[in-house]
């Protein structure tokens, strides 16, 4: 693979991303309203407490694969033993990690969800869409967005139309929820045996080289390090994330004050979150094949700077359009709406500009400068969670943006200073 095509696989990649994202929302979204109108409110809490608790545990018990997968592969699959045995092994590592997580699912999702017939079906979903998630990565960490993009669209389809005729002709909200927990989990399958079914025309299509000698020992032992500090950072970072925050800001301040928060900072989000879909792993995925192909710094830094000039594109004109459809949409303002509003939206932009920056360092395995920008956020957000009703809530959302920005920032300083020659191109 030469630059040139690493580019283009980049942009492709980044549209194919887009593709699916619009698609996911438009049913999502769709299918959101409809079993508002339809389920009662026990069971419409039940149905959406299932998907936020799984997300959230799947998040922590990824083992940083969503971001070592993309890094590795490129140095794994330029010889073709090497690269059968990495899949091979994320595989084998991520079944084990998920079935060790089946009892946590077990346990805590009791704690949120009464409707105990609802807890089998949310296991069986947590280990099917867990292994769907890895093969996700894996496609995607070979440029293969286009087919598993498309395979995924179709599973998501057929799983849709199902749910949308089934909401028709069902006579109990019990039998709705079930119904929605098995075609996603149906969906899901489709997915892990059309990824099984593409592996051989990965490797047939993957162009090995004959001259390379790969150190598997060597490589293995630096991808699951690699992999752990990617996987530590994901959940400190998980803790100032939605899918925690909202329970945890609700016991702490009650659920009126939270709600509002709720829907200002979903709103604040709307738009940004297409950004960091479209980005998904594409950004990781350039930097590490840049570095593999590149004997100099030529590659490598075109690719930061096709990199920057990409995040730059995505997220100024999507902030911008956030706020004005914030400002449209919601007649009522108050104070408190207005600086959680802009606090959470341009800090969320500032973060995703930067977020360059956090690639490089982890891409070229900096795990000290990595840990040292996030020692303040770290420190910070452990007095927050401690002492929640130390600060009011718009106070404690501050700080936490506050913690978050600085840390990106910190990245910024650590590698701004050896890569200039980004900063003057860019101008």
């Amino acid at each position: 693979m030469n630059k040139n095509i690493l580019f283009s696989k980049f942009s492709n990649a980044l549209q194919w991303n887009s593709f699916l994202y619009v698609i996911y929302k438009v049913f999502s979204v769709t299918l959101s309203f409809a079993l508002y109108q339809r389920l009662s409110p026990g069971l419409f809490s039940a149905w959406a407490t299932i998907n936020s608790v799984i997300f959230l545990i799947l998040l922590w018990l990824d083992c940083g694969f969503r971001k070592s997968i993309p890094r590795y592969c490129p140095e794994f699959s330029q010889e073709k033993h090497a690269h059968k045995n990495f899949i091979a092994l994320v595989l084998t590592l991520q079944s084990i990690v998920l079935a060790l997580g089946l009892p946590i699912v077990w346990y805590v999702l009791p704690l949120f969800v009464a409707h105990k017939i609802f807890i089998f079906y949310a296991l069986a979903l947590f280990a099917i869409g867990g292994i769907s998630e890895l093969f996700r990565t894996i496609y995607h960490a070979h440029f293969w967005q286009k087919q598993f993009n498309l395979l995924q669209a179709v599973c998501m389809l057929t799983e849709m139309i199902c749910n949308f005729w089934y909401l028709t002709h069902a006579h109990t909200d019990t039998q709705i929820v079930t119904f929605l927990l098995t075609t996603k989990i149906a969906s899901s399958v489709g997915v892990i045996v059309g990824s099984i079914a593409l592996l051989p025309s990965l490797l047939k299509v993957t162009t090995y080289s004959e001259k390379k000698e790969i150190k598997t020992n060597i490589l293995i032992k630096a991808f699951l390090e690699h992999s752990f500090m990617m996987w530590s950072a994901t959940c400190i970072k998980s803790f100032s994330e939605r899918n925690f925050l909202f329970p945890f800001l609700t016991s702490a301040f009650g659920a009126l004050p939270t709600n509002l928060f709720k829907v200002v900072h979903d709103s604040a989000l709307f738009f940004q979150r297409i950004a960091i879909k479209v980005l998904g792993s594409a950004d990781t995925a350039l930097l590490s094949y840049a570095l593999v192909l590149n004997n100099t710094q030529t590659v490598y830094q075109k690719a930061l700077i096709q990199l920057f000039k990409t995040v730059i594109a995505l997220i100024v004109p999507l902030t911008f359009l956030t706020v004005g459809a914030f400002f449209i949409k919601t007649n009522m303002l108050t104070q408190e709406m207005l600086v959680l509003f802009f606090v959470v939206a341009f800090g969320y932009m500032f973060e995703v500009l930067l977020s360059p920056y956090e690639r490089v360092l982890e891409v070229k395995r900096r795990y000290r400068l990595l840990w040292l920008s996030y020692a303040p956020y770290l420190l910070g957000l452990c007095l927050l969670l401690a002492w929640p009703q130390a600060v009011s809530l718009v106070q404690w959302v501050v700080i936490v943006h506050a913690l978050r920005l600085l840390s990106a920032i910190l990245m910024a300083l650590c590698v701004a200073r050896p890569f200039n020659f980004v900063q003057d191109k860019l101008r």
